[in-house]
């Protein structure tokens, strides 16, 4: 790339000195960043684009004018064949012959630098969609879900606004220290919760994390109960998924490449064991049943289209499926958790018993009301499980998945697709671009 650029002329070097100052001046202004060498190289490529335009277009007209040339030379000098000696058809002939070769010649050369520039802007593509805008790994992810829009007792706190290949996150990352271990952290519905949940850009969220280096993800989700052992106030870790989700795009593996992922346990047991250690340290009365409510180590959650909430008889549908909770996202982020080589842990608030139970059940009052209780008791777990998982990065199963689980053969895979999954496909390195 730097023999490319010193190779430009100088009006492209002014354009990019340019666009260095002015990111330069945008960056003491600002905390948000979209990855510095793809901010400058896109503006850069837009310019010289700007530039190309008229000369290609110069060119395609000669092509045009030598090429009509060419066929009125042959056509005219045709009819008139029998009223010239054989000198004059020699002239003409080598003449319309010059005409055409240079025609093919132009025509040639500018295939030529259309499919070089196109490849240069693939590969400008490409490392946008790799490049880490914190600069150095993010370990740990947050998804705040209902009424958890950020995260307290941060330090050094950045936002970053990143693009992916999938379109925009819900909103700018937000990067800070927890305990000294680096935390991202994205409020899945955007602050201010504009987004509902079929409306999240899942993929986009999952795949900004795993742009910035996350490996563990850890979700917080207010979820509705099935099950009258789990009541308002409790906290679950999650081990089990039902997907009754319609429509949802729950994987990066398509068009072009398939991948099947094992499933089977869609959560981190070691996750969910560090994450109960860490709870019962901060709650010690959770052991005694003194804090007034409970810590499950385990539970089904069902993951519905929604937004509206179940019908009587759906409600009772899933609770005869053997589900416990059930939420609007869980299932999907799992997946793509999955896909992405995360270890995935999730927290689920009980806001409500869901519509099945005769008690008073969900209404968006009641909901409010419990979240707004909920709410510092899940920052403070999250907070503690990210300090404990600071001491403990584990391996984790999920974390060398992909080499086994992409069935496309190599040969197969373009090279459209193997930048557009550049991140995901860092961990196989002979699928990478």
């Amino acid at each position: 790339m730097n023999g490319e650029m010193h190779t430009l002329k100088p009006e492209m070097l002014r354009v990019e000195r340019g666009m260095e100052k002015k990111m330069k001046r945008t960056h003491t202004h600002t905390h948000t960043h979209i990855g510095k060498e793809a901010q400058g190289r896109f503006a850069l490529e837009r310019e010289k684009k700007k530039m190309k335009i008229g000369k290609d277009e110069e060119e395609a007209a000669v092509c045009m004018l030598l090429r009509r040339l060419f066929f009125f030379f042959f056509s005219y000098f045709s009819f008139s064949f029998f009223f010239l000696n054989s000198f004059c058809l020699d002239v003409v002939f080598v003449c319309g012959r010059f005409l055409y070769i240079c025609a093919c010649h132009l025509l040639t050369r500018n295939e030529k630098k259309g499919k070089q520039r196109r490849s240069r802007f693939n590969v400008f593509r490409a490392m946008s969609h790799c490049s880490n805008p914190h600069g150095s790994p993010v370990l740990v992810g947050v998804f705040g879900g209902s009424g958890v829009y950020q995260l307290h007792n941060l330090n050094e706190v950045k936002y970053y606004a990143i693009e992916t290949p999938f379109g925009r996150p819900s909103g700018d990352i937000c990067v800070a220290k927890v305990g000294g271990v680096d935390c991202a952290f994205l409020p899945r519905h955007g602050v201010g919760h504009v987004l509902n949940p079929s409306e999240v850009n899942y993929r986009a969220n999952v795949y900004a994390m795993k742009l910035l280096g996350v490996r563990y993800l850890i979700a917080i989700n207010a979820v509705g109960s099935l099950d009258s052992n789990y009541q308002p106030g409790d906290l679950v870790l999650v081990d089990q998924i039902i997907d009754r989700t319609t429509g949802r795009k729950s994987t990066f593996f398509e068009d072009g490449i398939v991948a099947h992922c094992d499933f089977a346990f869609p959560t981190s047991a070691a996750f969910r064991k560090l994450a109960r250690d860490a709870v019962h340290r901060t709650f010690p009365g959770l052991a005694a049943g003194t804090e007034g409510w409970r810590l499950h180590e385990q539970g089904t959650s069902v993951t519905m289209e929604g937004p509206q909430f179940s019908t009587k008889a759906e409600s009772l549908m899933n609770k005869q499926l053997g589900g416990h909770l059930i939420g609007m996202t869980t299932a999907t982020e799992a997946k793509l958790a999955r896909e992405a080589e995360m270890a995935y842990l999730v927290i689920a608030m009980v806001t409500d018993m869901d519509a099945w139970s005769d008690a008073p059940h969900v209404t968006e009052a009641n909901v409010r009301k419990t979240l707004e209780q909920n709410v510092d008791k899940s920052r403070t777990c999250t907070l503690e499980v990210i300090s404990a998982l600071g001491k403990d990065f584990f391996a984790d199963p999920a974390h060398s998945l992909l080499s086994h689980a992409i069935t496309t053969s190599p040969s197969a895979i373009s090279k459209e697709v193997r930048e557009r999954l550049a991140v995901l496909l860092a961990s196989c390195p002979h699928l990478a671009p």
